[in-house]
């Protein structure tokens, strides 16, 4: 029987996406981006049906996938030429 059913799919969501949303933004500091390393985290998972022995692997993965799908973000070559909106506040409207 697969390890990524619906039923452990749902609880997989409930018990660890604030975590990985948490750590995602301590690294990213932009929710979007948070949100888009969750579900890039919980794809993974999925996509590779993991079993875990035990919970405290379980947590360690879910926290150890979530720091490097960070890292890698903030690595590619885009990141370092965008600027957001949100940091260019101050700017005065035309007249």
């Amino acid at each position: 029987m697969p390890y990524m059913n619906n039923d452990n799919a749902d609880r997989l969501v409930n018990k660890y996406a604030d975590m990985i949303l948490r750590i995602s933004y301590m690294y990213l500091k932009h929710t979007q981006d948070a949100e888009d390393i969750c579900q890039e985290v919980f794809i993974k998972l999925a996509a590779r049906d993991y079993y875990f022995d035990d919970p405290s692997h379980e947590k360690a993965w879910m926290i150890r996938t979530t720091i490097n799908a960070c890292k890698d973000h903030l690595r590619t070559s885009f990141w370092k030429r965008v600027t957001y909106l949100d940091d260019n506040y101050d700017i005065p409207a035309p007249e």
